[in-house]
């Protein structure tokens, strides 16, 4: 008999797994065809078993573009009652250049693990639509594609990087003018430190000496922290969105 044809709790006993289903509550709970892909890999069936993973990931993918939709239509309630309020460039960014962002939104969210970061990319896509003057495509697509790359810990850090940056900004004149590396409630230093590598590579961060020698100033905050670029400063702006909480049932 083909695996194909087993249901999935014969799958498991074909393999000899019932104590595995017992001990993993996870995999007892699994969906069928991923019972049977794993039922077909462990026999030797290749072939089938790459087909039936196709279709987990399939439903997979369609469950994160679900998501996605619910997250975007989430933060444009806002326009529900404001439509006529709109720019004619605007109107024309909705029906023209929008669209296609959304459709990379959505295969962006497909390859994307996490909720959290495609509650983000969703945030960055709608964010233009209210926008004067309207950011270059080019740019909201860089943002999604950062928004893909940052965990909740890394996003934590830079908004602490951009806070401690702010306060250096606003510092009266007798004050010690020093920016520090961000202490950031719940992630270790080291990690803090370890991040910023990463804000770093991405080109969303920079040592304040490098900033000032770019920049050609004389001189440069001390006390090892870091600036946030003017790309952090989009990004930030973007992930804020109009309407910050993701669909209640959706979490």
């Amino acid at each position: 008999m083909a695996i194909d044809d087993l249901s999935s709790e014969r799958a498991l006993q074909q393999l000899g797994m019932e104590q595995l289903g017992e001990a993993s509550p996870v995999l007892r709970r699994a969906p069928g065809n991923l019972i049977k892909a794993l039922a077909a890999l462990l026999t030797g069936d290749i072939t089938q078993a790459a087909d039936l993973f196709a279709g987990c990931q399939d439903t997979l993918e369609s469950k994160r573009s679900e998501y996605l939709l619910e997250c975007v239509i989430q933060d444009l309630r806002w326009l529900r009652d404001k439509l006529d309020e709109l720019s004619k460039s605007q109107k024309e960014y909705l029906e023209t250049d929008w669209v296609p962002l959304l459709m990379d939104a959505d295969r962006k969210a497909r390859a994307t693990r996490a909720r959290t970061r495609i509650e983000r990319i969703a945030r960055i896509v709608c964010s233009p639509i209210g926008s004067e003057p309207l950011p270059p495509g080019d740019e909201t697509e860089e943002m999604m594609r950062i928004a893909m790359e940052l965990s909740d810990e890394d996003v934590l850090v830079l908004r602490a990087v951009a806070e401690a940056w702010d306060h250096y900004q606003h510092l009266p004149a007798h004050a010690m003018h020093v920016v520090t590396m961000p202490e950031v409630k719940g992630i270790p230093g080291g990690s803090v430190l370890g991040i910023c590598g990463k804000l770093q590579s991405l080109g969303l961060i920079v040592n304040p000496e490098v900033r000032a020698k770019a920049l050609r100033e004389g001189s440069y905050p001390t006390g090892g922290g870091f600036v946030p670029l003017k790309r952090a400063e989009v990004f930030l702006r973007a992930i804020a969105g109009h309407e910050s909480a993701p669909p209640k049932d959706a979490r």
